[in-house]
């Protein structure tokens, strides 16, 4: 999982006045990111950050054999799907190519952020038969996310020096109530509603995150050339 927010921005919004927070905390905020930003992430049931996502899924069949819905969105791209069904037996999948919206097919492709519309082949009913590889998140993080992580790092912060107090009676006179309510199971707190929007449905099972794809080495060159008296080079092989 990725982090959601930066530590600068939280130490600007924990800053008050004209004076910015010192680097004492750093390690202790850096450390509530971390842990805000898995929380988030389990609570939306997807990732935010962009990465590369592997889904084995039970094909639908039925109705509507021709759609499915992505765990992980907005899909940027997909690398490899594979079906395994009725048509071609259960032995190799059929590698499905990717077309473009306007084509006859037959191949697959990307409807709207989170779902794959197949031309010419369908999903048949069966138990892990799809076998999808894609690219999809975020390449910058949205700023109610980042404003939402935020926030949640800021209470727990403050919050490490209350802990457990409801009501402050000063002097028989004032009363202070703190709200250390993030998740209300009656009310939705200002955090809950900015990430309201991006919590996944239920019915979809999380996706695999896999690494990305080695980087291509670049060889260097190790071959010298010579030059002939007619003045045409050739290439040889060192040694």
């Amino acid at each position: 999982m990725s982090d959601l927010a930066t530590l600068a921005n939280v130490k600007a919004y924990l800053s008050t006045g004209e004076r910015a927070m010192n680097s004492r905390d750093d390690e202790l905020l850096v450390r509530l990111i971390g842990s805000s930003s898995d929380f988030i992430e389990s609570w939306l049931a997807r990732s935010i950050a962009l990465g590369n996502f592997q889904e084995m899924r039970d094909g639908p069949g039925g109705e509507r054999p021709y759609r499915m819905q992505l765990a992980e969105y907005p899909i940027v791209s997909v690398q490899s799907l594979a079906i395994r069904g009725w048509s071609w037996g259960w032995g190799a999948p059929q590698v499905i190519p990717q077309v473009d919206f306007f084509s006859n097919g037959p191949g697959y492709f990307i409807e709207g952020d989170n779902s794959v519309i197949l031309l010419g082949y369908r999903f048949p009913r069966g138990v892990a038969n799809v076998l999808i590889q894609y690219t999809a998140g975020y390449a910058s993080i949205p700023a109610d996310i980042q404003e939402a992580c935020i926030k949640m790092v800021a209470l727990q912060y403050k919050e490490r020096t209350r802990l457990g107090i409801k009501t402050v009676n000063i002097g028989g006179v004032e009363s202070v109530t703190y709200d250390t309510s993030m998740f209300s199971v009656r009310d939705m707190s200002d955090v809950e509603m900015l990430l309201w929007q991006y919590r996944r449905p239920a019915t979809i099972k999380r996706a695999i995150r896999i690494p990305p794809p080695p980087t291509a080495i670049q060889l260097e060159d190790t071959s010298t050339v010579v030059e002939l008296e007619s003045g045409a080079p050739i290439l040889t092989e060192p040694g």
